[in-house]
């Protein structure tokens, strides 16, 4: 019997209660007392217990609340075990040999190695799908030790979860299988004494009116740490709690902290697990004997063949149930969670990391490309697609329309057009299989009715838009997110556009509840974010030239470009595209959304750009403010008429499409489906040093080179410029 309460002595009346209706059932009674220390700490004072376990109903109800279709609903399983501690062993050990028992630190922080015996490695196992086993768990320290003051005789350990299968997988790992016959180093510092397994019935078998309330939640101490500012938060921990037990002025839906717990789990997975994306096999390998004629077509048609077979072959397949062997799998880019709102996964790398995509060079072409450093992967997507489009006509009708062109052009018009259509197929493949996934995982009896009624709506979405056009408010959002994970997954990152004119009509048009519209906006927010690396250690695996942030030569970028927020932009508000002197605002109930998505959701990605004009509604600058209080600096600010005066005066865009912009990776100003750029370093202060010095540059002076090192032409002294205008003058030509 296992009995908890916030102070001792009710849980001894508690207990004195529960004895007296059990009494003629017991033949031997032993009492353990645990009481968790101020620090919550254990092992000497020495790690912090339970830091990484839920606290928030989303996360706790899902990992140990049984939810099939059956009386059972509502039940769970507790496993309690007793330990001593070899504390002559765990004494002898250094504080670094302390730390790697657990694999964090005193304060709580996980130290980066891949110390396969540490706690946290061993305790953390995925399944199929490779999501993580979660448990609810505690460890009390209980007794003293005679060996130490302060020291705990032992730790009493108890956890829950919604099936016993998990907790045998994390205790068979935590002994040894599957790592040979190692234990993990915890158990080799403590002695199992007794425990077991019990069954709690739910609510209904006690005959109980009464369960868990929201707020019977309470986060771990340790983890209260926010801003006073009431928005930002500092952690996962203290953010699912607040949102989940009705602490925050309007929380998300518990469905979308059910989503958003996954992802952070997720992001965590990188500091226990490395995921080693590997290579995509080359083109060659995926071609049928009817399609090697591609291999000898022009590059642009092998590109768009490249993009079909990773879309439909590799970053997705029509096989279910995934297997450890697919690329898929191996690179977590196929999988659906049945509560998902919209379906489909970003890559794991992004423009701060590199890319792995399917090459398609032949052999007497990679030196070539190499001498300009340049490979399959360097196309760098700096275009806002023009979403509208496919949103009018669906998939379908751009592969028609395509085709038609294609039917009538010749030389390189035909390149362009066959490589369109094999792309556009491409995305076809890739709705087909998720198609498939849902369909099978539906017929699968472990998912409950509404996660089944989910996945046929999922499946249904999926096939609907291979073909036609989206209706629905959630077919929209659909449409685009699979458009922009097909962009990034083919190694071409590009930003969203202007979301909220991308999809005005179709909420107008639907009849979904504002309350459902928002869901699905923060769905899509929670798809664009769902990748993050935050260990360091594995940032440039996959830099190469041409694939990371600046085209040609590409580096490491630490102050975040690993964390996958880069290219994303979504933009919001602004005017709308008319002709006439004076702008029409533009703002829409999509452009608050959008805000609130960025306060309510901790995540880097997407960039949000909000752009604003005088006499915006005052409701939309004032969630502007609060998304910005709530930190990661969304969103990013840009006053309308100046924007557009610039674009209109000094470009030469008709004042409508100036009017239409939409802010790219960096906060270029782009035109969706129309302006294109690409990157070029030029290095000013060096043009400034031949100026000064006669084409010579200062920092090359010395004794050798005493004057510099002369790298442009002989300009005028520096005594000689009269004028700024001819000191420009001279500078442009260096530049040049």
């Amino acid at each position: 019997m296992y009995l908890k309460y916030e102070d001792f002595k009710n849980c001894e009346r508690l207990k004195i209660i529960t004895l007296e209706f059990l009494e003629p059932f017991i033949k031997n009674l032993s009492e353990t007392h645990g009481k968790m220390r101020k620090d919550r700490k254990v092992l000497d004072h020495h790690f912090y217990d339970g830091i990484t376990s839920p606290f928030d109903p989303a996360q706790v109800v899902g990992s140990i609340i049984r939810d099939e279709d059956t009386p059972y609903a509502g039940s769970s399983w507790a496993f309690t075990q007793r330990f001593n501690v070899k504390w002559d062993f765990f004494s002898r050990l250094n504080t670094d040999q302390k730390s790697d028992v657990i694999s964090r630190n005193s304060e709580g922080v996980i130290i980066p190695d891949d110390n396969k015996r540490s706690h946290i490695q061993r305790a953390r196992v995925y399944n199929n799908q490779r999501e993580n086993l979660k448990l609810v768990r505690q460890a009390l320290p209980f007794g003293h030790s005679v060996t130490g003051a302060g020291r705990e005789q032992g730790i009493y350990f108890v956890a829950y979860a919604n099936e016993t299968a998990s907790m045998e997988k994390i205790m068979r790992s935590m002994a040894g299988d599957g790592h040979g016959s190692a234990p993990d180093h915890l158990l080799n510092n403590v002695q199992g004494i007794s425990g077991g397994y019990f069954y709690l019935p739910n609510v209904m078998e006690l005959g109980s009116q009464h369960g868990l309330e929201k707020s019977d939640f309470h986060v771990d101490p340790h983890w209260k740490i926010r801003s006073k500012n009431g928005w930002m938060f500092y952690n996962s921990n203290d953010y699912l709690t607040v949102m989940g037990t009705d602490r925050y002025p309007d929380p998300p839906s518990q469905r979308i902290l059910h989503l958003i717990g996954n992802i952070f789990s997720l992001w965590r997975s990188h500091w226990y697990q490395v995921r080693n994306i590997p290579e995509v096999p080359h083109l060659k390998n995926f071609l049928k004997p009817d399609e090697k004629w591609v291999m000898q077509a022009p590059i642009p048609i092998r590109k768009g063949m490249a993009i079909k077979k990773s879309l439909s072959l590799v970053n997705t397949n029509p096989h279910y149930p995934q297997t450890p062997k697919m690329y898929a799998w191996q690179a977590d880019q196929f999988r659906i969670d049945p509560m998902d709102i919209l379906f489909g996964i970003m890559p794991e790398l992004s423009l701060g990391r590199g890319k792995e995509i399917m090459p398609n060079l032949r052999d007497d072409e990679k030196q070539y490309a190499f001498s300009l450093m340049l490979d399959e992967s360097s196309a760098m997507g700096h275009v806002v697609p023009n979403h509208k489009k496919m949103l009018a006509i669906g998939l379908g009708g751009m592969i028609k329309e395509v085709t038609t062109h294609e039917k009538n052009a010749t030389g390189e018009q035909l390149t362009f057009y066959t490589s369109s259509r094999l792309a556009l197929e491409g995305v076809q493949g890739w709705l087909s299989n998720y198609a498939n996934m849902a369909t099978q995982m539906a017929k699968d009896k472990k998912h409950n009715p509404e996660e089944r009624k989910n996945l046929k709506e999922i499946a249904a979405r999926a096939k609907k838009l291979m073909t036609k056009k989206p209706d629905s408010f959630i077919e929209a959002v659909q449409l685009v997110f699979t458009m922009h994970a097909c962009f990034h997954l083919t190694g071409n990152p590009v930003a969203v556009g202007r979301l909220d004119q991308l999809l005005i009509d179709f909420y107008e048009n639907d009849t979904i509840s504002e309350e459902a519209a928002q869901e699905i906006i923060e769905a899509f927010w929670i798809k664009l974010g769902e990748k993050a690396l935050h260990n360091r250690h594995y940032a440039t695996d996959h830099v190469s030239y041409g694939t990371t942030a600046v085209s040609y030569i590409g580096g490491n970028f630490p102050q975040g470009g690993g964390i996958n927020q880069w290219v994303q932009q979504v933009t919001v508000g602004g005017y709308l595209p008319t002709k006439g002197k004076k702008g029409e605002p533009g703002a829409n109930p999509i452009t608050l959304m959008a805000l609130k998505a960025s306060r309510r959701l901790p995540l880097n990605a997407p960039c949000l750009s909000l752009r604003i004009y005088k006499g915006m509604d005052k409701e939309l600058l004032t969630e502007a403010g609060k998304a910005l209080l709530s930190g990661g600096a969304h969103p990013i600010l840009f006053q309308e008429d100046r924007m557009i005066k610039g674009l209109n005066k000094f470009t030469g865009f008709p004042i409508e499409d100036a009017r239409d912009f939409a802010c790219d990776g960096c906060y270029e100003t782009m035109i969706a489906g129309q302006t294109e750029f690409c990157f070029s370093n030029i290095t000013p202060f060096d043009a400034f040093e031949c100026t000064m010095n006669q084409g010579a540059k200062y920092s090359m002076a010395g004794p050798i080179y005493l004057n510099g090192w002369k790298t442009s032409w002989r300009s005028p002294h520096a005594k000689d410029i009269r004028t700024f205008k001819e000191f420009k003058s001279i500078f442009l030509q260096h530049l040049e």
